[in-house]
């Protein structure tokens, strides 16, 4: 077993009673960890591969003694691609900006790290981390969303990039990769300029180097420069920047086998956001991560605007999600799209909008989970002519009262 760092841990379930200091052992190992938050407070089930739970509330928000973190709070995340390491990470986000460890399935904290240096109040600098790609025993890097803008902050404290913590001691390790080169002015809803920083969200790994998603969006989220991601080498840490013309916030990247696919959300009102919205397919050629497929939902009226949460299934098959209305008041809609015939059929939808999370996939038993707001984890099977069943949910502690938002691999 790994040792722990010596940070204490009380968990207090979310809506109840204190529940024993420490995190218990799971009596079997998961396959994934899911995030059940109302955005005030949050509860970590770890399911297994079937989605069914083997604790359906392993973590929830609390009091963490003595630490970083007072708890865990509404806007916590899991790396988007699975880090595999035995271990569960948990990125707490903006206003908090703290990386956990927990052994899995022993429940021991290995430890926790600030993304940036000493904690601030309320209108201090947020780096707000959104993912983590681990490279090496002793190295992994960090997207930090935000950009500090304050023009006396230190080199390690500009944020907008990548930073690199040692994962075996749980500490800061004093280096940052900027990608304040690739920021761009845009006009700001009001006409006047305003800055689109580059805004690193996700990352995965394609041979000797990292793709990482840039959504590229000014302070107030009233604008977007050209969808791009960014390359960048592990050995030499030089970063190249990859244009995907005519497409906007493209921060979301997911492994796809010795691929990598791109989700560009796309930016404005309903027509430029269709315009600006497409999915892109990344490969190495070369050595070097080259665009090798695009669909741009504007050339395809056919298509639902089906640019959220986008996973690989097979192929050129992805399963993708469009988001629903509030007025007038319509579902989610969850879509199998193939890139390469520019067709798609829908699986599923939810009550309301804004409900369903991206999904994952798991291709050996062709079993899609889907998290949903109002009825939990969904479970769909594609079958070998390419039609979906829906089995029944997983209602994961319904007594707290938590919607389902996020699942993960480990």
């Amino acid at each position: 077993m790994r040792r722990g760092i010596g940070l204490a841990v009380l968990v207090i379930g979310c809506g109840g009673g204190a529940e024993p200091a420490g995190i218990a052992p799971l009596a079997e190992e998961p396959a994934y960890a899911v995030v059940l938050s109302d955005y005030a407070s949050t509860a970590i089930a770890m399911v297994r591969a079937d989605g069914t739970a083997v604790d359906d509330r392993w973590v929830t928000s609390g009091t963490v003694s003595p630490g970083l973190v007072a708890a865990l709070s509404g806007d916590v995340a899991i790396p988007s691609a699975g880090i595999g390491d035995g271990t569960l990470w948990l990125l707490d986000r903006f206003r908090t900006d703290v990386l956990t460890r927990i052994e899995v399935p022993s429940g021991e904290v290995l430890g926790q790290v600030r993304t940036h240096d000493a904690a601030g109040g309320e209108g201090a600098w947020s780096s707000n981390p959104h993912d983590v790609a681990l490279v090496a025993d002793d190295l992994a890097w960090i997207s930090r969303f935000e950009a500090n803008l304050d023009p006396a902050a230190p080199e390690l404290e500009r944020g907008n990039d990548l930073y690199a913590i040692d994962p075996s001691s749980m500490a800061r390790r004093g280096m940052r990769i900027g990608f304040e080169q690739y920021d761009v002015e845009v006009a700001g809803a009001d006409g006047s300029r305003a800055t689109a920083h580059a805004r690193p969200s996700s990352i995965v790994r394609l041979g000797d180097v990292l793709v990482v998603g840039l959504a590229r969006l000014t302070g107030a989220f009233d604008g977007a420069g050209e969808g791009a991601i960014v390359e960048v080498s592990l050995a030499s840490h030089a970063t190249r920047l990859i244009a995907l013309e005519g497409l906007h916030d493209c921060a979301r990247v997911v492994p796809a086998g010795e691929r990598v696919i791109v989700g560009c959300a796309g930016f404005g009102d309903a027509a430029t956001k269709r315009a600006t919205a497409g999915i892109v397919v990344v490969e190495l050629v070369d050595g070097r991560a080259e665009v090798t497929q695009t669909l741009r939902f504007g050339e395809h009226e056919q298509l639902p605007l089906a640019s959220q949460g986008v996973v690989h299934l097979e192929g050129d098959r992805v399963l993708a999600l469009g988001w629903g209305s509030l007025d007038p008041v319509a579902g989610d809609q969850l879509f199998e799209i193939d890139l390469a015939t520019a067709t798609s059929a829908e699986i599923a939808r939810s009550a309301g909008p804004f409900e369903l999370g991206a999904p994952l996939f798991d291709a050996t038993q062709d079993l899609a989970l889907v998290p949903d707001g109002s009825r939990g984890l969904r479970r769909f099977v594609r079958h070998d002519d390419g039609s979906w069943t829906e089995m029944d949910a997983v209602e994961l502690a319904p007594d707290l009262a938590l919607p389902v938002r996020h699942i993960a691999r480990l």
